[in-house]
């Protein structure tokens, strides 16, 4: 079983929670993997991005439906904008008794007109289509996630040192 967890990141211009498995930064790789442009939906740099922020966390919680047309839930946006025309990785989320599944990973971008839509590769031998974790653990992680976007930008300074909570992920 694998372990996932958020840890404060940043970019030039923005501050965000990255989300990792075993250790691993998805956002270095996807990177990596040619989109070196995206980062986190979970922006905690400053006070106005908090309710978007906030609003991502509800989706990634099942609280809320997903912000693409097709239902999936934007995990990784444009760091300029968050604009999902800019670019995004989305994924569905499907929250089960014991369970959530993060699968139907694509990228989505609209700038030749329409809603483009491509399925990203395996990254480092990690597929990107089905990761599956402890619906408890997973919980407590974003709800953790809300309360940190709420205190942004005063409470968060990089770097994070330690975390609260792990989720597990079944392989």
């Amino acid at each position: 079983m694998n372990t996932g967890d958020l840890a404060a990141s940043s970019r030039p211009d923005r501050r965000f929670l990255d989300f990792s498995l075993n250790g691993l930064s998805l956002v270095s790789l996807f990177g990596g993997a040619g989109y070196d442009g995206l980062i986190s939906c979970l922006w905690i740099d400053n006070a106005a991005a908090a309710p978007a922020s906030a609003d991502a966390a509800q989706r990634l919680l099942g609280r809320r439906s997903g912000d693409a047309p097709d239902g999936t839930v934007s995990m990784y946006v444009c760091a300029a904008c968050g604009d999902l025309g800019c670019g995004a990785l989305t994924a569905r989320v499907e929250l089960h008794e014991d369970l959530v599944t993060w699968s139907d990973w694509g990228y989505r971008t609209d700038r030749v007109g329409d809603d483009s839509w491509e399925v990203p590769p395996d990254i480092d031998g990690i597929p990107v289509r089905d990761f599956v974790f402890e619906r408890d653990d997973y919980e407590r992680v974003m709800i953790d996630a809300i309360e940190r976007i709420g205190r942004a930008p005063e409470a968060e300074s990089l770097p994070f040192q330690g975390r609260k909570h792990r989720w597990r992920r079944r392989v």
